[in-house]
Order: C-alpha cells, then structure tokens, then sequence
C-alpha cells in the first residue's frame, strides 16, 4: 500500500509540474502571439503600411523617397529594401554568417572569390538554375568588396540578392516603429552608396578559374610531397596507430572547445556533472526504497501474498542501486578509455567516425552532394514553425549517408556554407599556403606530410604505446560497464533473497517485542494470527492477558473477543456465562434494550428474568401517563403477578381521580344524573370495555297528517312535500350522531383518555321492551308533532307547520331501575330563515327547526350532567352542526 501511494504521490507531483509546465509554456505562447499581432497592426496603422494579399504577412510602406516592405515570417522581423538598380548578377546571393534564410525549395551552389584579399565573412552563393553556366570563381572590384564587407557588418544579418537587400531586424515578438524607420534609413544610405561604387567600379563578374602558372625551380632540397586524399577510399585506421601528434590534435578537435573545430559534430553522450547529479539521485531513490524495504517493510505490504513479485521488487531496487553505485565509481575509467570524444566530426578536410577506436576517415574531396531539409511544424496558427535542419551528406564509394540533425538554422546555414569552402580550401589551399594556414583547416596535416599519409596507416594494427602521449586502452574484462552490470545482477539476484529473509526475521522479533508492549493482550493476539516465529508464546500470553482485561473491564465486547479466540475450546462455557452477565449489567432498563437482550440471549438463565419481571416492569413504565386503554391492553398481555396489581392500581387511581374530576363539575340540579355516572364509572373500572352506546328511537305524531292537509288545502298543490317527508331518517340521523359527538368529547374533557367512550349506537326498535340490560346504555326517546300552529311568510305568503320535538332519555345501567329524564323543545316564534325577502324552501325550513331541536338537546344534557358554570358546558354549548 505504501509502495502504491507513493509512486501516486510521484505521479501526481510529474503530473502537476508536467500540466504547470505545458500550462505556462502555452500562456507564454498566447501572449507572445498576441503582443506580434499588436505589434503587427500598430506598425500598420502608424507606418500606414498596406498589406498583401496571401497568408504570408507581408506589408508595404513608404518613407520619404524609400520604399521599403516589412515581413513577419512568424519567428523574425525582415525589412526588404528593393533596389533601382542590380547589384549582382543574375543568379548570384551575398549572405553573411547569419543572414536570412531562403526558402526550402532554393539550391544554392557555392562560388569562390577569385581574388585572395577578399574579406573574411562575405560568401558568395549561386542559385541553380540562374544565371551564367556553372562556375565555381567570381571576380570583383576591390571597392566592391570593401563596401560588401561594411555592409555585411553594419547590417547583419544580411541577404543581398541582384534587385533587393533583406535584413533580420529581431526575433523577439515585439517591433516598435522607432526601429524600423531607423533600420530603412540606414538601409537606404547603405544601397545608395553600393550602388555608386557599384556604377563606379562595376559589378562582380562569374569566369572559370584561372589556369595556374607554372613555378621556376627552386634551388633547395627536394621536400616529400604531401600525399594527395583519395576521394574514393574510406581509411580504417587504429586510433593508437596515428603519431603523437595527430593523436593529440585529434582529441583536442573531438573536444568542445577543440583547436580545429569541426563544421558538424554529433558526439555521443559520455556523462557530466548533470548526469552525475541523476544517478547520485536514483541512486538515493534506490537506498530509499530499500530501506523502507528492508527496514521499515512498508513497501512490501502490497506484496505480502505474493512472494515473488516481493522478491522481483526487491532485486530490482538492489540491481538499480548497484548499477547506480557501479557508475559513479567507474565513469571515468569508463570515460577515460577513449582519450577522444567518441562521435561523428565533419572537418574541413575530412569526415571522421571515431564513435570506437577504430577510426573511419574519409577525405571531404570524396563528398557527392550536400542536402540540406528543413522542417516546420504547424501549432494552431497559419505559419508554420521552425524545428530543425536535417544535413546528408553522400560521399562517392560509400552506400552509407551520413545524417546530422541541427536545432538552429543559422548554424546549420553556416554549415552548409563551410562544407563547399572546406572542399575547395583542401584542392586548392595546398599550393601557395604555409604550414600554419594548412593546419588550421586539416587534422591530419602531419600525417599526411609522411610518405604514403593515411594509405600508410591502413594496414597497421593497434600499437600499444606508440609514441607516448594519449592512447586507447584496453579494459580489463572485469572492468567492462556489461561485465559490471550483470555482475550487479547475479549479486542482486543472490542478495534479495537474503535481505527479505533477514527482514522478514528482523519485523516479526520487533513485532513481538512491540506486541508484548500491550497490557489488553490483542497486540499478541493479532500477531499469532500472522504465523509469526513466537506464534505459540504469543497465542498463550494474549490469552492470559485478555482475560486480565476482562476481569478488570468486565464488559460484554471484552468477554466477546476473548470467546472469538478460542471458541472451541475447553473452558469457555464459563466465559459465555461471563459474557452474558457483563450483557445483562450493561443493558438499559428499558422496553428496547431487554428486547434486545433477548434477542441475543434467548436461551439465557438472566433471560427468564428478564421475561418473568424486568420486562413487564418497563413496559408499564413506558406506558402513556393517564390512558387507561394502555393500561388495560398491557393487563390484556398476561402480565406477571407484579406488574399486573400495578396497573390495576394505577386503573383505580384514574377512575378514582375521574370521579373527583367529574363530581367538580356536575350539576346539583340533577342527583339522578350524578348517581348515575357514578355508577357508570364504577361499572367500567370492573369491566373491560369502555364503549357506551347511545341509541335513538324517532316516531312521527299522527299530527303531521293534519298538517299537510292544511298546508295543501292553503297552497292548492298536491305536489307539495309532506311535513313528515323532511323529518325522515336520511334528514335527522345526522344530527343525532353530532349530539352524541359533541357529549362525548365534553365527557372527555373531565374524563381521562380511553374511559368513557359514547358512540352512536343502532335505531331502537319501534316497541319499546324492558330486558335485562348486560352493559349501559343511553336511550333517547323523541316525537315529532304538529302543534296546531303555522308560519306565514310575509312576503310570499307561504305557510309552514310549527314542529315540536319532545325528547325522553333513559338512562340505563345493568341491574339497575333505568333513569329517565322529559325534555320538551318548543318551536321557535318566527319563519326560521336568514332572507326574510326571499322564499324559502320547505327542506330548509323544516331542517333549520330540526337543528334547533337538537341544539336545545344537547343543552339541556349538558344541564343534567354538568353545571352551567363549568367549563365544560360551555365547550358542549358551543358545538354547533
């Protein structure tokens, strides 16, 4: 686990700079970009500069008395001053070391001057396929050159072609206006003052080389004459095999900062002090892992269940730090093998391949042809980018090219253009030239000074020795970089397997040590389930200790993990009892947790307990306070003894209570009343039902009859409803299970919840029978008559039938003379309607008069049970339908 979260640690962090580094690199881009679009659009606007059509940016502008175009090729600023006048010949480029690049398609040929003051730094270049047949000598004026040389000076970079002159003014992606007028300006004195000298003197003229004149004898001793390179043979020669001094010339050529420096170098990597500093830091890397792998064992977790990829872990970490170790020691040995840089050299006389000992020489007059490739590539914008230059070189005899890749153009134009200038300087710089010049451009110049030069050489093996000074030597096979590296591997191979073991050794004797640290005993215990060496010791220390614990702690989980140790064995009855008991201290005194506990100890001795007393016992505690239906569904469930005479002791201090209650606020008025609620209530503490049903009987007076006959005989209309029709029960059974909901919530009122429950119970039957009663009941007898009277409305005129309701209620108890109570409501005085001025109907008139009679009722009830004072007549007054 360690191992992984640390190559994630490693990753996260390579990520981050990776995404911070790519992050500021394309801000850096963008700002870039947009401050040369600024630049570029400010130089239009304030030069009035006009551009051209096309992708490339190219614009026009007009100084006073000079027209001048700007370019911006994406990486640099050109300035192109177009001349009245030809400068050069047709065909013919004046370029400095770091003038301007052309484009890619361009095949340029290499021109020689003719005349041996020329100065230094001015190259003069054909393009193939203009201008005169092919030449390899141009001739000029002497003020010519003289005024090229300070042009190429006082403008560089500068490209000077026969009717324009373009100049590198930066690099950078911001230009000021400032800048270019100052570079024009100076431009145009320059083409001014070239082209008088031009017009003066003429300009420079492409002619084949001049013949050589033959020279007079000299009266000296004959010399050896150098030996001329053979352009078709490659040379193999043993680098011990040249003589001291070309040896000596030749590592200082290979060395960056050589004598003879070469014109292409592509040296082969041989270390520095930044490669030492990465193998010093895998190195510690290395020693870091394996500490933690050895050590620590952290990062060997991962891999606990599979030995050998624990194994090939660590014999990769060894092998790395031993590799890591190897280098350090023996990289200058290593380096020091080889005197010379190995790698590919391009001099001006000869390309070398010294990447071993043995030497590839091959004279530059052999060189074919010179190709020259640059590459572009496009980053979301339309012009494309440098990348780099790729040079081949052929050579006539050999299959194999030679490839060099350059970063910098500038640098690989330069080359290009020493290539051509070597291979002439070595046809023809031998003649006319004095030693000193000769060895500045050829390495071997003392070589070749022998008779017979570098064919001499040929055939010569390795001379050990030869001369002194810096030779190849051999390594001993032992000190060989593949012989060390496997060496490394066979001991890391051989190594790993032992570090593991003494690791494994050394974490389980410190993990015992550690284990015996802990008092509780479950450190030894987690360590004897690991299989470890002290497996047997620590199994019985941790369960001597565990049981310590347990006596001291005595709890339920304690005793619980001390059974999963050893559940099996002999003597763990008594810790289960031990368990159980711990359990059955700790649990809470309440309904949820002696359930709990039975349902984990069902089968327990403390679970008979439980069941017999503790349980009931908290379960009459948690009762509702005050609800007798709790109390009385809790006796229902076969309560133990106890408990059992608890609630029943608890049932009569509420009916007792309720007794009080109710006698506070019963009406003197009515003992009959009073005497029988008591006995109602003492009735419903000795049984089990609380429900007191209230049941009603409705009979219509023959009265009703006489009454619709006169109302039909007043209206004239046998469609008239009957006066009995609204009296029916679908019009009043309503009304009478209001009353007795509105008595029934006042009796709760004063009564606790669950005691006294009055429900609306089924029509009493038509003939009235007196049986034995088996609970108590309420029984309300009513008629409704005609009184003999009628309403008239004023306006309409219509009449109605003044009714009369006469209630009787019967009070009845088991076994006692039943108690009745007349209650005679009377019809109101007036119409009972809300809009005088608007007829009303019979149903509505006729239900308004019901309703009023059971309001009155229901008020003369709560009179015979209640005072009038009390508030809970006052709830029952206000309870309308």
């Amino acid at each position: 686990m360690a191992s992984a979260h640390l190559v994630a640690a490693l990753a996260l962090a390579f990520a981050v700079l990776t995404a911070g580094g790519v992050s500021w690199l394309w801000h850096r881009r963008k700002v870039r970009r947009q401050q040369r679009q600024d630049s570029w659009r400010e130089l239009c606007l304030r030069l009035e500069l006009v551009p051209q059509p096309g992708a490339a940016r190219i614009a026009t502008g007009e100084l006073p008395e000079t027209l001048f175009l700007l370019h911006d090729t994406g990486a640099q600023w050109l300035v192109e001053l177009p001349l009245a006048q030809p400068l050069l010949p047709p065909g013919m480029r004046l370029l400095s070391s770091d003038a301007p690049s052309l484009p890619p398609h361009v095949r340029m040929l290499p021109l020689a001057w003719a005349s041996a003051s020329t100065p230094p730094g001015l190259w003069a270049w054909r393009v193939e396929g203009e201008g005169e047949a092919p030449s390899d000598r141009v001739d000029a004026p002497h003020a010519f050159l003289v005024e090229a040389a300070r042009a190429m000076q006082a403008h560089a970079p500068l490209r000077v072609e026969p009717r324009r002159m373009i100049q590198t003014l930066r690099t950078g992606a911001v230009l000021s206006v400032k800048e270019v007028r100052e570079a024009v300006r100076a431009l145009d004195a320059t083409a001014r003052g070239w082209l008088e000298v031009a017009e003066h003197h003429g300009l420079p003229r492409v002619q084949p080389p001049p013949e050589p004149e033959p020279e007079a004898p000299r009266a000296q001793a004959p010399q050896p004459e150098p030996a001329r390179p053979d352009a078709s043979a490659e040379f193999v020669v043993d680098f011990n095999a040249l003589p001291r001094a070309t040896r000596e010339r030749l590592v200082a050529g290979t060395s960056p900062r050589g004598e003879v420096s070469p014109i292409l170098a592509d040296r082969s990597f041989r270390g520095g002090p930044w490669w030492t500093c990465a193998v010093v830091g895998i190195g510690a890397f290395c020693l870091y892992l394996l500490y933690h792998q050895v050590v620590t064992g952290e990062l060997n977790r991962p891999w606990r269940d599979e030995p050998w990829l624990n194994l090939l872990n660590c014999a990769l970490t060894v092998f790395s730090l031993l590799a890591a170790v190897l280098v350090l020691l023996f990289q200058d040995t290593w380096r020091k093998a080889l005197p010379f840089h190995p790698g590919r050299y391009v001099f001006p006389f000869d390309f070398v391949d010294a990447t071993t000992r043995r030497l590839r020489i091959t004279p530059m007059t052999a060189l074919a042809e010179t190709r020259r490739e640059d590459h572009y590539a496009r980053r979301h914008h339309t012009q494309p980018c440098y990348s780099h230059t790729t040079l081949t070189l052929r050579f006539s005899g050999r299959r194999r090219v030679e490839e060099f890749e350059i970063d910098d153009q500038a640098r690989a134009y330069a080359a290009v253009r020493r290539l051509p200038a070597g291979s002439m300087a070595h046809l023809s710089g031998t003649e006319g030239k004095d030693e000193e010049t000769l060895r500045e451009f050829d390495l071997f110049h003392e070589l070749r000074r022998q008779p017979g030069g570098l064919r001499a050489l040929r055939d010569h093996g390795p001379v050990e020795g030869f001369g002194g000074g810096p030779l190849v030597r051999e390594l001993p096979t032992h000190l060989r970089p593949a012989v060390l590296l496997l060496g490394a591997f066979m001991v890391s191979l051989m190594l790993s397997p032992c570090l593991l073991l003494g690791s494994d050794r050394f974490h389980d004797d410190t993990a015992f040590k550690e284990a015996q640290k802990d008092s509780s005993g479950r450190a030894l215990n987690a360590y004897a389930l690991g299989n470890g060496r002290h497996a047997a010791e620590a199994r019985r220390l941790g369960m001597q200790r565990s049981l310590q614990d347990c006596e001291t702690q005595d709890t339920e989980q304690c005793w619980k993990y001390v059974l999963s140790l050893r559940p099996v064995e002999p003597g763990m009855e008594e810790v289960r009892a031990r368990m159980r008991s711990a359990a059955f201290k700790a649990t809470p005194r309440t309904v949820a947790g002696w359930e709990a506990f039975l349902k984990r100890y069902p089968d327990s001795a403390e679970a008979l307990e439980v069941r017999a007393r503790l349980l009931p016992e908290a379960q009459l505690r948690e009762l509702p306070t005050h609800s007798v239906v709790a109390l009385r569904r809790f006796r229902n469930g076969n309560p133990p003894p106890g408990a059992d005479a608890q609630a029943q002791a608890q049932l009569q201090e509420l009916f007792a209570a309720a007794r009080a209650g109710y006698l506070n606020e019963a009406s003197p008025q009515n003992p009959q009343a009073v005497l029988f609620m008591s006995r109602l209530l003492t009735h419903l503490e000795s049984s089990e039902s609380s429900v007191v049903p209230v049941s009603f009987r409705r009979q219509l007076a023959p009265s009703l009859k006489s009454a619709d006959s006169l109302l039909w005989q007043a209206a004239q209309d046998t469609s008239v409803t009957p006066v009995s029709g609204h009296f029916g029960a679908s019009s009043i059974e309503w009304l009478e299970g209001h009353t007795v909901k509105a008595l029934g919530n006042a009796f709760r009122r004063v009564l606790p919840d669950g005691l006294l429950t009055l429900v609306h119970g089924d029509p009493l039957p038509a003939q009235a029978k007196d049986t034995g009663e088996a609970r108590p009941r309420i029984d309300i007898d009513y008629t409704v008559s005609w009184t003999g009277m009628t309403y008239k409305h004023e306006h309409s005129g219509r009449q109605f039938a003044r009714i009369q309701f006469d209630f009787a209620v019967t009070l009845r108890m088991p076994g006692e003379q039943p108690v009745r109570v007349n209650l005679q409501v009377k019809p109101p005085k007036d119409v009972p309607v809300h809009d005088p001025d608007r007829v009303p109907s019979s149903s509505a008139v006729y239900n308004v008069m019901a309703q009023r009679a059971f309001e009155a009722l229901r008020e003369k009830l709560g009179t015979a049970f209640f005072r009038a004072d009390s508030k809970t007549f006052q709830a029952l007054a206000q309870q309308a339908p």
